[in-house]
């Protein structure tokens, strides 16, 4: 006698998922607006000779150029062709 039918435990779950579902939407909200940063202060470029003085390859640290624009500290090491470091 206390037992409830099949289907009104069917409908029960399904009500039960449709509420958490709903739940689950409302406290996602909405996606924020994507925000690019700020220009940097950075030198003006165009190649990655512009920003590291002529010198394009070698043992130190290069900066490069971004969006027309030189990084503000150095970030990638560029072997010189024929050096022992480059690759085959």
């Amino acid at each position: 006698m206390g037992y409830a039918s099949p289907v009104s435990r069917a409908a029960h779950l399904v009500s039960s998922l449709c509420f958490v579902f709903a739940a689950a939407v409302a406290l996602a909200g909405c996606p924020r607006e994507v925000q690019e940063p700020d220009p940097g202060e950075g030198t003006p470029c165009g190649t990655l000779a512009d920003c590291n003085m002529g010198v394009s390859c070698g043992d130190r640290e290069l900066r490069v150029c971004v969006d027309g624009l030189c990084e503000e500290s150095p970030s990638v090491v560029s072997p010189c062709s024929g050096s022992r470091d480059a690759g085959p």
